[in-house]
């Protein structure tokens, strides 16, 4: 038989146990009211602070370090909302870390087991009401164990990059800027054709756990050479201010999963950034981001090898959608586009000059430059000007 708990809300502290069995037995029919269902999905946050479910990381409900009490959904059915703990680690902290989690929010919670009522007001009850203090609350050790902390950050990440940088390496990557261990500080990077490809993971530890990004930054630096020149002083000063920080490239084209496969690329893609709080997910997460670079990604990498085809690649409707969506590229990337626009898409080519002046203007000036508009329009110039050669970086002849 399960061991259960009942949490439910009272107007005021119950007196016994047998006032909390009664207002059970009334409610467990009802459904929950507003507030109700906030504080349960409060406290559902607070478990996954303190006590994560291991029970995903192994198919083993039973593993004996999971302090996550099983049972615990997101559907609220009734008033009464019932959940199983971990019985082997009530004693050593668990108990007294619900009932405190209990009390925050609000609520009573009735373990029929032991005959005891834990109210908001932090005093525990028998069933003829006799009083006593709250029990000791502490993460059981043996699940505060499996949580990866900031101080230990580092040394559980490094390894999952170093497995990454070896699977990736027979297909022509290398580490970007190594470091003692010969893992690249700015991920790994190669040569395809005439674009230099960097594939950047980060996984950083904030409050509610590891948070894990992918994303590639692909340089060419042909493109660049276009649109330094009518620029050059402004780009001195963003240059200046950011290559030490950026790794002493400046001038990336930001790609991500959904720029190179759509929307399939959308569990990796710009907008995700899982949370992991202990270490057989995170080590699962780069295992599958791995194969997902190598099966998905890389085959249309390979062929992204020259100005040409980085234009077709990214002059599409996913660049349109960002733009009208406010998502709107770096200031250096929006030269590069233009420069993109000019060579090898003219008939489009007033439409993304028209999109890429309305980047926003205040975005742009906290990147370090001036008015965007003024900047392209300038560009511009240059590149319409009878002096300016398309066919320099293989773009169709101008007119």
């Amino acid at each position: 038989m399960p061991y259960t708990l009942h949490l439910f809300h009272a107007d005021n502290p119950l007196g016994s146990v047998a006032e909390a069995e009664a207002l059970i037995e009334r409610a467990a029919a009802e459904k929950p009211r507003g507030h109700l269902i906030g504080r349960y999905q409060s406290f559902q946050g607070g478990m996954v602070l303190n006590c994560p479910d291991l029970s995903e990381d192994d198919p083993r409900a039973d593993r004996p370090d999971n302090a996550w009490p099983y049972g615990l959904t997101d559907r609220f059915e009734s008033a009464v909302y019932s959940f199983s703990p971990n019985v082997q680690m009530l004693e050593i902290g668990l108990l007294g870390l619900i009932a405190e989690s209990v009390a925050l929010h609000g609520l009573h919670m009735l373990d029929p087991q032991t005959d005891r009522l834990y109210r908001p007001d932090r005093l525990v009850v028998d069933r003829l009401g006799t009083r006593s203090g709250p029990p000791p609350m502490a993460v059981p050790a043996i699940a505060r164990a499996a949580l990866i902390t900031w101080d230990q950050t580092e040394a559980v990440v490094r390894p999952l990059q170093h497995a990454l940088q070896r699977r990736l390496a027979p297909f022509g990557f290398r580490p970007r800027e190594p470091n003692e261990d010969g893992i690249g500080r700015r991920g790994v990077i190669r040569h395809v054709d005439r674009v230099i490809q960097n594939l950047q993971v980060t996984a950083t530890h904030r409050t509610e756990g590891v948070v894990t990004h992918g994303r590639w930054a692909l340089y060419v630096p042909e493109i660049t050479a276009q649109w330094v020149p009518p620029l050059a002083a402004e780009f001195a000063r963003y240059s200046d201010a950011l290559q030490k920080r950026m790794g002493g490239r400046v001038d990336a084209f930001w790609l991500y999963s959904e720029d190179l496969i759509g929307e399939d690329g959308k569990a990796f893609g710009d907008s995700a950034f899982p949370i992991w709080r202990t270490r057989e997910p995170l080590a699962r997460w780069f295992s599958a981001y791995g194969d997902h670079v190598i099966d998905r990604e890389l085959p249309v990498l390979d062929r992204l090898g020259t100005p040409r085809a980085l234009a077709a690649s990214l002059l599409g409707d996913r660049l349109r959608w960002r733009l009208e969506t406010g998502r709107d590229p770096s200031m250096v990337e929006a030269f590069g586009l233009l420069v993109l626009a000019r060579c090898f898409d003219r008939a489009n080519y007033p439409d993304w000059l028209r999109a890429l002046r309305s980047i926003n203007s205040l975005r742009v000036r906290g990147q370090g430059w001036d008015d965007p508009a003024a900047l392209l329009d300038r560009l511009a110039a240059h590149l319409e000007s009878p002096n300016y050669d398309p066919t320099k970086i293989g773009g169709d002849p101008g007119s």
